[in-house]
């Protein structure tokens, strides 16, 4: 096993595995020294894996590697169990892979758009399922769920009383349509918890909108859907488990013009106009586009090469005691 306090051979194991798991294809590194050759097998390695490819073996390159080819070959075979569920959909589809944060425009089955995608944390994991986009909302404001509201505002708002008021937040005293607008001092936030529920928190259309400009709508029990995002910054890790389950994309403008090419009426320009607008703006697609939440940790690039994840939720492992099982029972 490689380890980090290993000395002497720690480079032959590093060359070993790198071997047998392909990496060093095409490279003729010398096996007892960490030369430019074995730093560049080391960053394709961590390329397939989702890891940063900078070539240093810290702790999840490490891990990566000491995964045995008997638990790869395993892992393999339940991703090709889950590729059985479904097959690809006619036409425009959205799909989103949550252990390889990424999202992927389709067209007939063939990728025309890929997207870094920010994914549900694992306290708060993204679902696995299918539905359709069926409208865009641009500038949209941000009703928040009532579990977000006690588990993460309360306790901001008990801190900071002028929170509210500074992120552009009203406060409503009940869900309906008609539910007056109570000011944020007003209410006794000390004391909110219990009836917290009847509460209804909103945060106006700006550029501290954590929905950003844009969110892509298939409306479904588990309240979950694709947006923008005011925090970049988040795009450039390499595990992004950071949301309450909701998607966020890198490229939201691109794929709002990209399934608004197909509704009349609805061109760059006007999308454009939409969002410098400032106001909530809704576009109804003429066609709604299904769209799929998966779960794979293991797949094949449109070059041919393998590409293994992590696996985020324990998916992986309840997915082989399932077929375990199945198997057991046959």
């Amino acid at each position: 096993m490689l380890q980090e306090g290993d000395r002497g051979d720690r480079v032959a194991i590093l060359h070993r595995r790198l071997a047998a798991s392909g990496d060093l294809a095409g490279y003729a590194p010398e096996p007892d020294r960490f030369g430019p050759a074995l730093a560049a097998a080391v960053q394709r390695f961590q390329a397939r894996h989702g890891l940063v490819p900078d070539g240093v073996v810290a702790a999840r390159t490490r891990a990566a590697l000491n995964v045995s080819a008997g638990a790869r070959a395993a892992q393999i075979a339940r991703n090709l169990e889950r590729l059985r569920w479904h097959r690809p959909a006619d036409g425009l589809s959205v799909r989103v892979n949550v252990p390889g944060f990424r999202m992927t425009l389709l067209d007939g089955g063939t990728p025309v758009m890929h997207a870094r995608a920010i994914v549900g944390m694992a306290a708060r994991p993204t679902p696995v399922f299918a539905d359709r986009i069926t409208h865009l909302v641009f500038n949209p404001s941000w009703t928040v769920p009532r579990s977000i509201a006690r588990a993460d505002l309360l306790p901001r708002i008990r801190r900071d009383p002028g929170y509210l008021t500074r992120a552009n937040m009203q406060v409503y005293a009940g869900w309906g349509a008609d539910a007056p607008t109570l000011r944020p001092a007003a209410v006794s936030w000390d004391r909110a918890a219990d009836r917290l529920g009847s509460y209804r928190l909103v945060q106006a259309p700006g550029p501290g909108n954590p929905l950003g400009r844009v969110k892509f709508m298939f409306p479904n029990r588990h309240n979950v859907y694709i947006h923008d995002t005011p925090e970049t910054g988040l795009f450039g890790h390499a595990r992004r488990t950071y949301s309450s389950g909701c998607i966020r994309i890198d490229r939201p403008m691109a794929l709002a013009r990209a399934l608004l090419a197909r509704t009349d009426g609805w061109t760059p320009a006007r999308i454009d106009r939409a969002v410098a607008s400032g106001r909530t703006v809704r576009a109804r697609l003429e066609t709604p586009v299904p769209v799929r939440i998966v779960y794979r940790t293991a797949w094949v690039d449109a070059d041919g090469t393998l590409q293994l994840r992590a696996d985020v939720y324990g998916r992986d492992a309840e997915l082989a005691r399932r077929m375990a099982s199945a198997q057991g029972g046959s």
